[in-house]
């Protein structure tokens, strides 16, 4: 199919007529951290030669050349841009307003300058556009001519124009192949349309919990191939690494495990709109709202512990007495160093985390009312596997200390000598009014 071409002029404005097609594109990269104040920054914009990358539509025949816009002066100078408004005059002459992407007005103040109905937006389609120019040109290694070309063009078909629809090199294909092949222009937007679908989904394995040793890796698997886009934030008791597929995750010591990822993030600074009405509206990439996902784990077991009194079996104290404060020390058996300590609550219990491997638990500190028990304890903490949970429980003794209680029953008075009376019965009966 022929395209058919129009004659730009280049006047002192620099005016040129977009039904030829605008690739703009932008190096700059700004974050999408939640502003809502529109930034008073004023800027113009500037073009580059056509480069000669040619496009047609569907039914018009229409097509044109492919022009590098950027900022003129200012704190922007020399930075890249999309546009956002196909089919409208660009005028070098006027200044631009800069929006946040995600301030109160920007929507509204897009859409009150477009020239043509047709270019104004819904928030979905803004949206979709800041999707696509945070994973467009500039995300991790999209640097060549072809992404920012690729962003542009799925851009407009978000916009829904009628321009641009297809790609093809039928005028000066030698500069135009040297620029991007149409192909790899393709498969660029494939690339980054992907991207985008993909931007809310997290790696299959988030939020699951996992069983780790320390010092060693466990390395797992995402089966929904989204981790390569996502960065570590942090790693409690750990480190973790992201390598293609997988994540990696290494114990750095006993205890509750928790990894941060995110995406959203790539360098970038605020993603910008920039609206005026005597010209095209343009946007520049920028980061976007951040996507996170978290992977638990344990290394090592835990040791859990239910202080039961002694004499009744039960874990329930006798009398005025009680299990809180009592401390156990957790020992190796090999060395017999203490590696820990449990400290028991009101009900009788606690817990601690510890490598895998044999110990034993003896009591340092007995709670009140009773007796501190040199009994030894051995456990075994041993792993089953990386997504099994080990927890090792264990019941201990003390014996409750008894008091003795004597009592003289008298009769007397009145005159009379008091003398020891026989046979009399008295109720012993706790703080809780139970007779013991």
């Amino acid at each position: 199919m022929k395209i058919k071409k129009e004659t730009l002029k280049k006047g002192d404005d620099n005016l040129k007529k977009t039904s030829k097609l605008l690739i703009i594109v932008f190096t700059f990269f700004i974050a999408l951290i939640g502003m809502s104040k529109v930034n008073a920054e004023t800027i113009k914009m500037t073009y580059d030669d056509p480069q000669k990358m040619y496009y047609h539509s569907n039914g018009y025949g229409e097509g044109g050349d492919m022009y590098n816009y950027r900022v003129n002066g200012g704190k922007y100078d020399g930075q890249k841009a999309y546009c956002i408004a196909p089919g409208e005059w660009f005028h070098g002459k006027y200044s631009y307003t800069a929006y946040t992407y995600n301030s109160g007005n920007v929507l509204s103040a897009i859409n009150s300058t477009q020239e043509r109905s047709s270019n104004k937006l819904t928030q979905n389609q803004l949206d979709r556009i800041s999707l696509l120019a945070y994973y467009g040109y500039g995300y991790k290694n999209h640097t060549s001519e072809r992404y920012f070309i690729a962003t542009q063009m799925l851009i407009y078909r978000v916009i829904g124009n009628e321009y641009f629809t297809d790609i093809n090199c039928l005028e000066n294909p030698d500069t135009c192949k040297r620029i991007a092949d149409p192909s790899e222009i393709a498969s660029a937007m494939t690339e980054i349309n992907t991207l985008v679908n993909n931007h809310n989904k997290k790696p299959s394995f988030n939020n699951n919990s996992y069983t780790l040793e320390t010092g060693k890796t466990l390395t797992i698997t995402d089966n929904n191939n989204v981790i390569s886009n996502y960065k570590v934030d942090s790693c409690d008791n750990c480190s973790a690494s992201i390598s293609g597929n997988k994540l990696s995750i290494t114990s750095n010591k006993a205890g509750a495990i928790k990894v941060n990822l995110s995406r959203g993030k790539n360098g970038f600074n605020n993603l910008l709109m920039f609206a005026t009405s005597e010209s095209q509206n343009m946007v520049i990439a920028g980061n976007i709202d951040s996507v996170s996902s978290t992977v638990k784990g344990i290394s090592g077991g835990t040791v859990k512990l239910q202080k039961k009194d002694q004499t009744t079996k039960q874990a329930e104290a006798q009398g005025e007495a009680t299990f809180k404060g009592a401390v156990y020390g957790v020992y190796r058996q090999e060395d017999n160093k203490e590696v820990g300590t449990i400290t028991l609550d009101e009900k009788g219990q606690g817990s601690t985390i510890v490598d895998f491997g044999s110990y034993y638990l003896k009591e340092k500190t007995a709670p009140k009312g009773y007796t501190i028990s040199d009994a030894e304890y051995k456990i075994d903490v041993v792993k089953k596997g990386d997504s099994e949970e080990i927890i090792v429980t264990q019941d201990v003794y003390d014996k409750v200390i008894l008091g003795k209680l004597k009592l003289i029953k008298t009769m007397g008075g009145s005159g009379e000598a008091y003398k020891i009376e026989p046979g009399a019965i008295f109720e012993v009966i706790d703080k809780d009014g139970n007779v013991v």
